[in-house]
């Protein structure tokens, strides 16, 4: 390195020498603390540019529906605990050189804030998961039997999420007054010795593997009530739309949603639940691990949502172009066909030349050739190409 790039290098080599060792000895102490800090700062940096593509591409439209404002509180609930990591760790370096502060009771807001910041994120991305299925199920076209099999489980296991957080989070800041106010390890340690936190993860684990699995089988169930109930006039069948081919598209939907929000998430928990109950000397990696987590959360989510919400968007226009092929096929069959024409006998082949009337009243004249073997609709065939090439 040049002299000139040394902020040292103007100073005297055992000054130099001294400061230098000083700092080497802070970063190897806290090398663990400076590794979340970097790794809080750009999952911040990340959360923060997400949120204002999710402003910079959304519509005065998609502003108003609950997927939306739900998307922006997980970006929120995913830059909060990036930002309060940060300066709790802040406040950490600062009370381990200054032997007046407080640090335990200083950074216990912190830490209370992340506790509950961290819980409810991903109670909160599961919640969009929700309204993505609501959308792939959409509720009128679903029976009572259909919806309570579909969202029944669903909104069950939310309910016992809810309830374990506010519990995890209550019993957290009772045992945390009570602790004293000399060393801030202890509030790490009571959190191990909690049972309400696993319980919180174990829930969020089997939420995230119903919310991802169990759609699967109910696809296969919706699409052979479809099939039994020839009177839903909802049904994709009576749609003029094939069920299979329906339910196949909302099949590869789920399938792409799912892996986009449920493996990460799950390998993340899965490492939280395991050091939680592996002995460890600091916080450090959980800390990491918890932050990473909630982020990763709440991207996948924003992602899939953007892709879900094109995706549903490319489908309506789809069965939008069915429907119509269907309507214009009926109509087809039910057009008023005359014939005015002279009868010419030349073997068994009949030359007529006269009009036919197509839909709209619409008259087309010309030469029309009928043999034993021909029928009518070629002949309306033939007389539709000739109203179009006049057109």
């Amino acid at each position: 390195m040049d002299e000139t790039d040394n902020p040292l290098g103007n100073l005297p080599p055992v000054i130099a020498e001294a400061i230098q060792m000083a700092l080497s000895e802070f970063i190897k102490e806290n090398l663990g603390s400076l590794y979340v800090m970097i790794l809080s700062g750009i999952w911040l940096g990340v959360s923060l540019s997400l949120f204002m593509a999710l402003l910079y591409t959304s519509t005065s439209y998609s502003r108003r529906k609950p997927i939306f404002i739900l998307c922006v509180i997980a970006v929120g609930f995913g830059t909060i605990p990036s930002i309060l990591f940060l300066v709790l760790l802040v406040q950490t370096f600062i009370g381990t050189e200054n032997a007046t502060i407080n640090l335990a009771k200083d950074v216990k807001p912190y830490v209370l804030s992340l506790s509950f910041f961290s819980f409810f994120s991903s109670l909160c991305v599961d919640c969009i998961l929700l309204f993505r299925l609501v959308a792939v199920f959409p509720p009128s076209r679903l029976s009572p039997k259909q919806l309570g099999l579909i969202f029944g489980p669903l909104l069950a296991i939310k309910v016992g999420r809810i309830v374990a957080v506010v519990v995890c989070v209550v019993n957290y800041m009772k045992k945390a007054r009570r602790l004293p106010s000399d060393d801030p390890t202890n509030l790490f340690l009571i959190v191990r010795d909690m049972a309400e936190p696993k319980a919180v993860w174990s829930l969020q684990l089997v939420d995230n593997a119903k919310s991802n699995r169990s759609p699967y089988v109910c696809v296969v169930m919706v699409s052979v009530f479809s099939f039994c109930e020839h009177g839903d006039t909802n049904s994709p069948s009576h749609l003029g739309q094939s069920p299979i081919e329906s339910y196949s598209e909302r099949f590869r939907t789920l399938f792409l949603i799912a892996a986009s929000n449920f493996v990460f998430p799950v390998i993340f928990v899965i490492l939280e639940l395991i050091f939680m109950v592996t002995p460890m000397p600091n916080s450090i990696p959980l800390a990491a691990i918890g932050v990473s987590a909630t982020n990763v959360e709440v991207i996948g989510v924003l992602f899939a949502t953007i892709w879900a919400s094109q995706t549903a968007d490319e489908w309506k226009k789809v069965q939008v172009r069915k429907e119509a092929t269907a309507v214009s096929a009926i109509s087809f069959a039910t057009r008023p066909v005359t014939f005015v024409s002279t009868r010419l006998a030349e073997g068994n082949d009949y030359h007529s030349e006269g009009q036919v009337t197509t839909q709209g009243g619409t008259v087309s004249t010309g030469l029309y050739t009928m043999s034993e073997h021909s029928n009518i609709e070629s002949i309306i065939e033939m007389a539709e190409k000739q109203e179009t090439s006049v057109v």
